[in-house]
């Protein structure tokens, strides 16, 4: 990996860390309340269920820069959205908002990264590049969670965090522009199958690898009470 290219993959997952501890607060003092919290959660949680296999076959048809432009421009609008917002409609549209951008990510910036390490340096470097990501993300994640509390602490109120979420979202937008490259050949020849045909591979491999179904099971329950500890 290059060092943009670790710099890319730091500044995203902080800018995902800046919010974790206090969206639930921000919500509430957005004026949310502990009836409508959840319901606010869901809707978060469930446009990204929805939206994570479609995003990855969006991913192959149109390219892994293109979905990862998109989920920078769906957090910004949410960030834009969350600081002009005090009403439950649009807090609706702030977690749609965060729910999009969170499922075009997901996987997106990794995959870019992954795909050009192994063009340039071959198939032996998976493993490596696997792990340094992998690092990176989580040490770049908490710091960001770190952030996040001291930071709304020592200011008093959320609206550093949102402005900082939307200035780190649009130097993103930005620096994916103008400094990430993804082979036109590769995406090119990902255009061939249709959204369709990437649905019927996709239902197939499910109902010839029935493990799937236990790790699909294993994730969500552990994403159910995961999301359950973070809310309280």
């Amino acid at each position: 990996m290059t060092r943009t290219q670790q710099s890319i993959l730091v500044m995203n997952s902080i800018s995902m860390g800046i919010m974790l501890p206090v969206l639930n607060l921000i919500f509430l003092n957005k004026g949310a309340t502990l009836q409508t919290l959840p319901i606010i959660l869901a809707i978060y949680s469930v446009t990204i269920f929805c939206l994570e296999l479609p995003s990855g076959i969006l991913a192959d048809m149109f390219g892994r820069k293109f979905v990862f432009l998109c989920a920078c421009i769906c957090n910004v609008l949410s960030s834009i959205l969350l600081l002009l917002t005090n009403q439950l409609p649009g807090l609706i549209l702030v977690a749609l908002f965060m729910g999009l951008g969170r499922a075009f990510s997901s996987g997106s910036l990794e995959a870019l990264f992954i795909d050009d390490a192994l063009k340039r340096q071959g198939d032996e470097f998976l493993i490596k590049v696997t792990t340094r990501m992998s690092v990176l993300d989580s040490g770049a994640l908490a710091l960001g969670g770190v952030l996040g509390g001291f930071i709304s602490n020592l200011a008093g109120n959320y609206q550093v965090n949102i402005i900082l979420r939307f200035t780190l979202n649009g130097a993103l937008l930005l620096c994916c522009m103008l400094f990430v490259q993804e082979a036109q050949a590769q995406v090119k020849d990902r255009q061939h199958a249709s959204l369709w045909t990437h649905l019927e591979n996709g239902k197939k491999l499910l109902v010839a690898t029935p493990k799937f179904f236990c790790i699909f099971a294993g994730v969500f329950f552990t994403g159910f009470f995961l999301s359950t500890i973070e809310t309280y």
